[in-house]
């Protein structure tokens, strides 16, 4: 793979002519593919932000979730770094009165954001704590608009959506 891609690694999209590599590369390469990608603004630009947005949440649960103290920073993730972004995710709905993060039909960042917010509740309920989205109405809204998209059923209803939620090295799978 590396001789495809000098920048390989996890996740990586096997294209008929390339290896894409690197998640926010990942995410925009698919949205173009299968048509879920605003191509003009102000929908691409707010599509963007969306994105670089839930990454950043997503890059901060990834780091505490494969640190050694994992136990320790628990109450962390769950009072302080989970609520900052989903302060700023459920006003920046409330600001666009959209049901998705981009406009109301679901873009790359809905399917990225509905990832990590299921992690979280799947960490809640692991950790016998309150469901974040209780107090984010729009979020959790549009966690179970994400679930219930006919295109997505059979992910939902196979093998693979059970999978673990994190590599065997990670503290929380």
């Amino acid at each position: 793979l590396r001789r495809s891609n000098a920048l390989i690694n996890l996740p990586y999209v096997r294209d008929p002519c390339a290896y894409i590599s690197q998640s926010s590369a990942c995410l925009t390469y698919l949205g173009r593919r299968f048509g879920i990608s605003p191509t003009h603004d102000p929908a691409l630009t707010r599509m963007e932000q969306a994105l670089a947005q839930v990454l950043d949440l997503r890059e901060e649960m990834v780091t505490i979730f494969y640190d050694a103290h994992f136990d320790a920073l628990q109450e962390k993730l769950y009072d302080s770094v989970a609520t900052e972004h989903y302060d700023k995710l459920e006003a920046w709905l409330t600001q666009l009165n959209t049901r998705y993060l981009a406009g109301e039909q679901p873009t790359v960042p809905d399917f990225a954001l509905w990832e990590v917010l299921d992690q979280m509740e799947i960490f809640a309920a692991r950790t016998y704590r309150a469901s974040l989205l209780a107090a984010y109405p729009r979020l959790r809204a549009l966690h179970q608009h994400m679930r219930e998209l006919p295109s997505l059923r059979s992910y939902f209803e196979s093998p693979e959506a059970s999978f673990p939620l994190n590599n065997a090295y990670a503290s929380f799978k």
